[in-house]
């Protein structure tokens, strides 16, 4: 399998999962069934690679979709597909008629990817050796330590993120929120909630040897 070429890389990380993070929570609000989830898979796509080719990487096919959270079973998916065929439109009215709910959705939107794309700039990912190729055995790797990391997270300062992040939505369109708003939000809201992160992401890295390990 070939490996991607990646493009010549530029300062200013943050301005990926930044940027980004804002305009996945912006396509919340579109009332279509269906297109918010798709432009925000897409978007979150878009922001692996622009960050892995930012790093100097090349990486196989597989790796930025599952880095993007494209890692469960073909059977899972199934399942989440049949089950969101039913559910989805229902959610979109009562998304029209509580925006509040929108707000909330896109939100904890917003901070998921600002928080992915954190992750994948994280010094630790590449290991001490600097690895510059991944993997499909490195992408779901990294994927299981996104995932564990999650979940060690404090709920109460998550919540207290995604409501700074709410608000910030509600005041005014999704699309006139700067870059630097965005993150101001989510770091001088918990500061300590970001250094966890960051915190919990190096332990799981050294626990699990990434990359590259047997």
């Amino acid at each position: 399998m070939q490996p991607a070429i990646p493009s010549r890389p530029t300062p200013g990380p943050a301005r990926h999962f930044a940027g980004r993070s804002i305009k996945t929570g912006a396509y919340q609000f579109i009332p279509l069934p269906f297109v918010d989830d798709w432009l925000t898979a897409r978007e979150r796509l878009g922001m692996v690679r622009a960050v892995l080719n930012d790093r100097g990487l090349t990486y196989d096919r597989d790796v930025p979709r599952l880095l993007a959270g494209g890692s469960r079973s073909f059977t899972a998916r199934l399942a989440s597909m049949g089950k969101g065929l039913v559910l989805k439109p229902l959610r979109k009215v009562f998304r029209t008629v509580f925006f509040w709910m929108t707000a909330h959705r896109a939100a904890r939107t917003v901070v998921e990817t600002y928080f992915l794309g954190r992750f994948l700039h994280h010094p630790a990912l590449l290991g001490e050796g600097g690895r510059t190729h991944l993997t499909a055995v490195d992408g779901r790797r990294m994927a299981r330590v996104f995932e564990e990391v999650s979940k060690n997270l404090d709920l109460r300062a998550a919540r207290n993120v995604v409501g700074r992040v709410g608000r910030l939505l509600t005041r005014r369109s999704a699309k006139q929120v700067t870059s630097r708003e965005m993150r101001a939000a989510i770091e001088e809201e918990a500061p300590g909630f970001v250094t966890e992160f960051d915190r919990l992401v190096t332990q799981r890295l050294i626990v699990r040897g990434m990359p590259g390990s047997d």
